[in-house]
């Protein structure tokens, strides 16, 4: 009798294991997951905020050229505001369905890796 009593405790103990060891591992999964989450996203926002400024800068004086060439400088950010208008259009008419697709595609595989 006592020798079962020892393996079921022995069980029990190996189960406990298995349970502390298991949950470990999620949780330094779910660590790994969120800090390749956190450090990809810094990086990305960063790329975002500095193109925009270089992109903000290179409007504002192609926009001021265009208004000394033209003798008005709102005219010359009338046609920088068409030109980005323009490029939104296309942007959207053309590539939406890429766009959903790599983002569906990028997104499944960061999650389900």
């Amino acid at each position: 009798m006592s020798s079962i009593t020892d393996q079921i405790q022995e069980f029990q103990e190996a189960s406990k294991s298995y349970i502390e060891t298991t949950i470990e591992f999620h949780r330094l999964r779910l660590f790994k997951g969120l800090t390749l989450f956190l450090s990809s996203s810094v990086h990305k926002l960063l790329s975002i905020l500095f193109i925009t400024l270089s992109a903000i800068f290179l409007s504002t004086a192609v926009a001021f050229l265009l208004g000394e060439i033209w003798e008005s400088y709102s005219m010359g950010f009338f046609a920088v505001g068409i030109f980005y208008f323009i490029i939104f259009l296309l942007v959207l008419l053309l590539t939406r369905k890429k766009i959903e697709t790599n983002v569906i595609q990028r997104t499944s595989k960061k999650f389900f890796n």
